[in-house]
């Protein structure tokens, strides 16, 4: 079976895998690598299946195919135990992990994680997301209302372009399915591997009053930190801030629980 494609960074004690977002890809966290020491860290960063260099490995998209191949991607470097990182989609995907392997998940950072029950959206902006598979213009106002319309515009079109370029829209549409659709509640309720939510004051969607209802319903162990100036894409818009909770919550807090 075709693996999908891994990115490297670091050869450091404290293992962490990453999984990026819908629009996103295995280049999602480097601006977190700005604030990890790779003498201190040893991480992979998959682009999932259908997007980027993975374009070619087929699978259903789905939420529950991530959290298998992100812990696939540690165990097949031999690793017995692992922190995992997830952005929007991706959050989701890694809270899926750690309560399907909470043996081998140490930590999860979950940045701006998409809601683990099921959604339903208003049908004008259901429309506005499943036209954002094909139409470029769609996914610029997805990326656009995130952030709270205070986005750069050129830094929103070039997320939509590449968005776009990464994978064929019956792969996008598919994520999108999932990520919505899928009801991980059961699966993650009563998980207790320590989880730390970061979200962005202007992100319309994934609040902190939201995130905390939600995880204090379903984990045992777990804290949200809100980042002023952000929106939906926190890593991007504030990298040193995001790097500081990264740094402090993957790598000290889990040498002092040691």
């Amino acid at each position: 079976m075709q693996s999908i494609h891994v990115r490297h960074y670091g050869h450091g004690p404290r293992k962490i895998v990453g999984i990026h977002g819908w629009f996103g890809d295995e280049h999602s966290f480097d601006r977190l690598e700005e604030a990890l020491d790779p003498a201190e860290v040893e991480c992979v960063w998959p682009a999932l299946r259908g997007i980027g260099p993975s374009r070619d490995v087929a699978g259903e998209y789905s939420v529950a195919e991530i959290a298998s191949d992100a812990l696939d991607a540690g165990w097949n470097l031999g690793w017995d135990s692992f922190s995992v990182i997830g952005h929007s989609m991706g959050g989701k995907a890694a809270l899926l992990a750690a309560a399907t392997a909470p043996a081998t998940v140490e930590r999860v950072l979950a940045l701006a994680p998409v809601p683990l029950g099921s959604e339903v959206f208003p049908p004008e902006v259901w429309r506005t997301f499943v036209s954002a598979a094909d139409e470029p213009a769609s996914r610029r106002a997805v990326i656009s209302a995130s952030l709270g319309e205070r986005g750069p515009s050129h830094w929103v079109d070039r997320l939509a372009v590449l968005a776009g370029e990464r994978a064929e829209p019956e792969v996008i549409r598919a994520y999108l399915h999932s990520w919505v659709g899928d009801d991980c509640g059961d699966v993650v309720a009563g998980c207790g591997v320590p989880t730390l939510a970061v979200v962005g004051e202007h992100d319309p969607s994934i609040t902190e009053r939201a995130v905390a209802q939600e995880f204090s319903e379903l984990l045992t162990d777990w804290r949200v930190a809100a980042i002023s100036g952000a929106g939906h894409y926190v890593l991007d818009e504030a990298p040193l801030k995001v790097g500081a909770l990264a740094q402090e919550f993957l790598i000290r807090a889990e040498a002092q629980a040691r």
